[in-house]
This record gives structure tokens, sequence and C-alpha cells, in this order.
């Protein structure tokens, strides 16, 4: 505590922050506290620069891409959380802070005093920044790098290891950070005990909440080291959700087994509801979450109710309902990696082998668009890439602009689709994973798309989308990108694009998720 001074300028506000911690089956594990600054409060180049309020987290792509290697390959898997993160790193400039409330306290002379921050704190603008530039320090002191594909991907240099520590044991050791949460591979236990080591001594570690990985950013993983396999999944998000709009009542209804009706959705005028009815948006966000991690089945779904977020009728909300009812009855479903490169497709494929069928840690990637279904005239792109018998990545998105055929339509979802792919084999590069001249093979089933793609020359009817063509030809030309005809029925991105009847629903379901 400082007396306050004219020169100090506007202290931020604090206030105390009241959360309910539940464990991985939903139950409450602890009551917590915690201090935190009102950063709405803070005054640019005051308190805080302009470069310093964006701090990146680990994608959930490169997360999963992490898992599923890690699993392919036999590594354990470990987390860790640092304890009260923001406040192990410094501030470079002095901030004040008012006092919290209940800790008020004065001056000999009854003169106000404020908060001096030396380290940083949860709330305020710059926290997550500090943290994370002093973790990155941290990180590459022992001798670790950031992938260039993702920032917060940090991989052993085992020579920069040695430089630091020459008692640095053999082995691999990769570690995600989420803010404070670590996700943690390691190729032997020897490596592991080594790293837990230093970042114990640098900082504190919360003790119940490390250990081997079974829960992590909501998602419980579950492991069978004797059948290769690995499964990401969501029941308690799920639960809470369904509990939260009161569908636990008791009363009998049918088993939902579709995401949605293979019906359109269509637009309303003005709102049916409010949100004291309805909280139509809360639960689209929960959704989104659940479909972002673990649950590219109900992508499409959430997709097309999205597009309904600012004007909901009774229609979409019963639609809406719906979906959470199915996610419920599915609870049990989620992401599966694969140790033999597992594939629920065994059947011959065009006279080879099956696009699933690869070697391990192979991407294969879809991509498939549906053509101007959406009461806009916009087209929707689905794309999912596959690695390890379950899939890495996944997006359903309207397409910004109006296509004005199938192959157009087709060529955008291709583009976005080469752009991810491009991405994820970065970072499989970097991992040591795949040779740089690994060539990515982008399942079509698209004619059109193809030909247009490989053929390296001018068409007519193209020029107005000739940009993305002639990005789509430059990669196949340099021998980075290949397109290869897959028939719809093995199109695993055709359920991405666009509703489905049960029975193909049901199918391409069990070839990506494998239930």
């Amino acid at each position: 505590l400082v007396p306050r001074a004219a020169h100090q300028g506007r202290p931020i506000g604090s206030k105390w922050v009241y959360r309910i911690k539940r464990d991985k089956d939903g139950a409450i594990a602890k009551f917590k506290s915690r201090l935190v600054a009102t950063g709405f409060s803070e005054i640019l180049g005051q308190s805080y620069m302009s470069d310093e309020v964006y701090a990146p987290v680990v994608s959930y792509d490169s997360l999963r891409t992490m898992l599923s290697i890690a699993n392919q390959r036999g590594w354990d898997l470990h987390q860790s959380d640092v304890s009260n993160a923001y406040l192990q790193s410094y501030l470079p400039r002095p901030q004040y802070m008012t006092q919290p409330k209940g800790f008020e306290r004065t001056g000999p002379k009854g003169e106000p005093l404020v908060c001096k921050l030396q380290r940083g704190l949860y709330g305020t603008k710059s926290g997550g920044y500090h943290w994370n530039r002093t973790l990155t320090e941290f990180m590459r002191s022992i001798g670790f790098s950031q992938l260039t594909g993702d920032p917060c991907f940090h991989k052993l240099n085992h020579d920069q290891a040695l430089k630091a520590d020459p008692n640095t044991p053999e082995g691999e050791c990769w570690v995600c950070a989420y803010v404070d949460d670590l996700t943690i591979a390691t190729s032997s236990p020897a490596i592991y005990d080594w790293f837990i080591g230093k970042l114990g001594d640098r900082f504190p570690i919360n003790a119940s909440e490390s250990g081997e990985l079974d829960w992590i950013l909501s998602m419980r993983i579950q492991r069978d080291r004797k059948a290769g396999t690995l499964t990401l999944t969501q029941d308690a998000a799920i639960d809470k959700l369904y509990r939260s709009m009161g569908l636990d009542d008791g009363r009998p209804r049918a088993r939902v087994t579709t995401p949605m009706t293979a019906q359109r959705l269509t637009k309303c005028s003005k709102p049916e509801f409010s949100k004291e009815d309805f909280d139509y948006l809360s639960i689209i966000g929960s959704l989104l979450h659940i479909n972002m991690l673990t649950r590219p089945d109900i992508s499409f779904a959430v997709n097309a109710l999205t597009r309904h977020a600012s004007c909901p009728s009774m229609e979409h909300a019963k639609a809406l309902r719906r979906l959470v009812i199915y996610c419920y009855d599915t609870k049990h479903l989620g992401v599966t990696y694969h140790r033999d490169g597992h594939t629920s497709c065994p059947e011959v494929y065009e006279g080879g082998m099956h696009p699933l069928t690869t070697p391990h840690n192979h991407m294969q990637v879809f991509a498939d668009s549906d053509y101007a279904q959406d009461y806009t005239r916009r087209s929707t792109s689905g794309m999912v890439v596959m690695m390890n018998g379950g899939p890495i990545t996944w997006s359903s998105k309207l397409q910004k602009s109006c296509a004005q055929s199938t192959a157009e339509a087709e060529v955008i979802a291709a583009t976005e689709a080469v752009k991810e792919a491009l991405h994820l084999q970065l970072l499989l590069e970097e991992l040591g994973v795949v040779a740089q001249e690994t060539k990515i093979t982008i399942l079509e089933d698209n004619a059109a798309c193809i030909a247009q793609g490989a053929e390296l020359r001018n068409r007519r009817a193209a020029k107005h989308y000739e940009v993305r063509l002639r990005f789509l030809q430059d990669h196949v030309l340099q021998k980075h990108v290949e397109f290869v005809y897959c028939p719809t029925k093995d199109q695993l991105a055709d359920g991405f694009s666009k509703p489905l009847d049960r029975l193909l629903f049901l199918d391409h379901r069990r070839q990506i998720l494998g239930h």
C-alpha cells in the first residue's frame, strides 16, 4: 500500500469474483474467490500499451493433433496447472489499484492509500500478455522452442536443453499451453520428471490438477493403452446444458438420433420470444464450444442455427431444443484416435486403398460444398481432416459470397481446406512427424473442381474467381497438394455442408467418430 499521489493518475478498480469449481463429473470440487482488477477502467498509455493486450492460447486443432500423435506413438500424457499464473509475471511499469473491499486501510494521518501492483493480476488488460511472455521465456531458458504453426506449442530441442542443463535425459517432450493449463506429451517417464521438476522450481504447481491427463478444457480424456485408443468426450458439459434448459424433468420423450431434420430452416422477420423466455444465444454459445472441441457431427446443425441468432423464431427454438436432446442422447460420443490407424471403412476404394487407410500420422483432407441452399443463396463449405482414425479439425461455414455454379462453390470450399491443411502440414513438419516433401491429398467429389485446380491455364468461365484457382494451381504445381476424386458416398465432408437423411448421417458419423 502506498499513499495516493497525483502523478499516479486514476487507479484502476478492484473487485472479488466468486466461482463454484466443478470436477470432471460435474460435482462441486471447491468454492473459489479471486481478487481481480477491473480492467475496463485502465487508461491506454498509463497502465498498459496497445501491444500488450493480446495473448495467444493453443488452438484446439494443435491440441488434438498432439494427442493423436502421442497416442499413436504410445507416449505418456500428463497435465499441469500453474497456481495463480498471472501473479508469476512482473510488470514493466508500476500500476495502481484501489484497495479490495473488506481490506481497506488508511495512512498514519488518515490519508487515502492505493495498492501498487508489482506483478500481473487477473482482470488487467495486459495480464495475459505478461504471463504468456513469462512462460515463453522460461520454456526457452530450459531448451524449448515455439512452433511457427502455433506459438503456444513448445517442443524440446535436446541440443539447447543440454547447454542449459547437461543432465537433461534423452527423450521427446511436447508442451501445449492454454493460459495456465499445460498439456504435456513425453516419450519417457524420465523426461517428464525432468520437465516437471524444472517447472516446479520456477512456478507453484497446483498438485490437485496435475498428473496423468484425464480432464482438460471441459474434455474428458479416456485412454485404453491395450486397445491403443484415446477418446475425447464432453458428457459433463452436455449434462449441464441439458439441465439448464429444464429438459431433465422426467417426462417421457422419444430418443433423437440425428441433430436436425433434413428440412431447411426458414428466415424469420422478427423474434418470436424474449431472452427471458428462451436464452437462444447462450445455448448456441454452449453448443459451439462443444462442437469445436469434440463433436464434429453437430457442426452443420449449429452453424445453421447460428445464422438465425439475431432473429430466432419458434421453429428455430424447437430445432435448438432437438439438437440439445440429440447431444444428451449421444453424450458418450466423441473424437477417438487409434494407435494402429484404425478405419471403420475397410472396403476397397477405386481400385486402391480407402482414403481413411493411410500411413500413421498422415492427414486425409475432405472438402465439399452444398450449392446455394441458404436463404441468402450463398453456399456452405464443409471440411474435415482425419488422422490416426479420428478428426483433428473440421468446419462448416457459410461462404462469404454467392457462387454462380457448383464448381465455383467447390473451388471456394477446396481453397479453405487447402489453407487449413497447409497450416497443419507446417505443424507436422516442425514436429518432425512428416517430411517436408510430403504431399497433401485433398479428397474431392466434384470433377470440375479437380480439373480446374489441376489445369494451369485460364478458363474464361472462371475469371471471376481466378485468384482462388491460381492459389490451388500454384500448390498443385509445386507438388504441395494433389486432388483425388472421392465418391460422394465416401465424402466425409458431405455432412458438414448440408443436413443428411438419417441412414446417411449415421454412416458418416460412424466413419468420423467410429460410432
